[in-house]
This record gives C-alpha cells, structure tokens and sequence, in this order.
C-alpha cells in the first residue's frame, strides 16, 4: 500500500490545530517524517526544526532530546538518507 506524504502530514497537521489528546503524537509523528521519510520533501530539516521546538514547548520527551542534541539528529538524517 503506498503511503501518501502529502496527505499524512495534512492529517497531522489537523490534528495538531485541534489541540486535542493526541496533539503531542502528531508532533512526533510528523518529526518522525520530516526526518527520516526519504520521500522528495522540500525544507525537511527547517520544518523537522520548527516541530521539534513545537513539541519541546510542550515538555514532549522525544522532542525535548531532539532539541538537545540538534546536530546528531541532523548528521544521523543525512547519513540515513545515504542508505539505499
């Protein structure tokens, strides 16, 4: 089943104006995208930053690690990103 990018990060993205129960999930989630999807997504790193600090705001634990160690995530990205 093929996994629409588009669609997926709309679907969060509601989700995260909603400012409901799974608000913190969808934050991770759409990290987790930005991240590590090898998709064609243009400004990943900017938008990965700007949830990252979204969910950091928040006390999000993942997001919170993220932040602190910014430039391993990045460098860990890239080299995913390498891998065929």
């Amino acid at each position: 089943m093929d996994v629409n990018l588009e669609n997926s990060i709309r679907y969060y993205q509601k989700i995260i104006d909603l400012n409901g129960r799974y608000r913190g999930d969808a934050i991770v989630s759409l990290v987790d995208i930005y991240l590590y999807n090898k998709g064609h997504i243009d400004n990943r790193v900017s938008k990965a930053k700007f949830y990252i600090d979204m969910g950091a705001k928040e006390d999000c634990f993942q997001c919170l690690l993220y932040q602190k160690d910014w430039l391993s995530v990045v460098n860990r990205m890239n080299y995913l990103h390498q891998l065929k």
